[in-house]
């Protein structure tokens, strides 16, 4: 009966850890998505005549720092996740009683990196 309860609690916490690391994907995903369309638009600006150039150039700037900052979280996230997926392998591979601990330990330090002002879906 105590192996049962713990594997529950061992799928279930692995579960869960599934859903959000794939739910982080997603929003990786759209950010990249975000970014081509950005670079679009940075495309098809320069291609026009010079007409509101200061605003023009107001909006590429702003793009460009867009960019760079979803870039850089997306980097983020990626050191993030394999640094949370090198620590549990090891626990996924060979549960023990300590296991829920080190999947804790590792998912807080995962959510550190994820902002706060994202809303839920």
């Amino acid at each position: 009966m105590f192996e049962f309860i713990i594997f529950l609690i061992f799928f279930t916490t692995v579960t869960i850890f599934t859903t959000i690391i794939i739910r982080l994907k997603n929003i990786n995903l759209q950010l990249i998505l975000a970014v081509e369309q950005s670079i679009k638009d940075i495309e098809r600006l320069s291609s026009r005549p010079d007409e509101g150039s200061v605003e023009k150039e107001h909006l590429l700037s702003f793009l460009n720092e867009t960019r760079d900052i979803a870039y850089k979280y997306i980097e983020d996230m990626h050191s993030a996740l394999f640094e949370y997926k090198k620590s549990i392998e090891y626990d996924l591979n060979n549960p023990n009683d300590l296991s829920i601990h080190k999947f804790r330990k590792a998912f807080d330090k995962l959510q550190e990196v994820y902002p706060k002002d994202i809303p839920n879906d």
